[in-house]
């Protein structure tokens, strides 16, 4: 992907999470766990709105898209409160932890891979792969959807 791609693919991804923070799905779970779990989901949307107003790094656009899309992710099908309950540390620190956290758990990187998990994903795509196929990728190792 040109720079010019990137920077189109980066804007189309933040303007996803934005329409996807508008209107997130309802958790599931007990009535305390759910009015835990929204007030947990609202701090970690604040915390990540006031990443992207700043979050513009040329040299690492394709890995930001990739963090972006598995966060996109993650705001939409994570629909339990338990899972923003375990992992609220986690997400309230920022975009690259919590991208890499979640995306962690489901995709396997070779042990003779020297990066980490948004490494791994992020030469795919420098390597050609679409970047809609990560969503494709993680469906199938969390939720076993093709």
């Amino acid at each position: 992907m040109k720079k010019a791609e990137r920077i189109e693919k980066f804007n189309e991804a933040k303007q996803e999470y934005y329409q996807i923070i508008k209107d997130l799905p309802d958790l599931t779970g007990s009535e305390k766990q759910i009015v835990w779990a929204t007030d947990i989901r609202k701090e970690i949307v604040a915390c990540l709105d006031k990443q992207l107003e700043g979050y513009f790094d040329v040299r690492r656009l394709t890995s930001s898209i990739v963090q972006l899309k598995i966060v996109n992710i993650m705001l939409v099908k994570e629909r339990s409160a338990k899972f923003y309950i375990d992992n609220r540390y986690m997400l309230k620190k920022g975009i690259d932890i919590a991208s890499e956290k979640y995306a962690f758990e489901f995709i396997k990187v070779p042990d003779d891979f020297d990066g980490d998990c948004i490494d791994y994903l992020t030469s795919f795509v420098r390597e050609g792969m679409d970047i809609d196929e990560i969503e494709r990728m993680l469906k199938i190792k969390r939720w076993g959807v093709k």
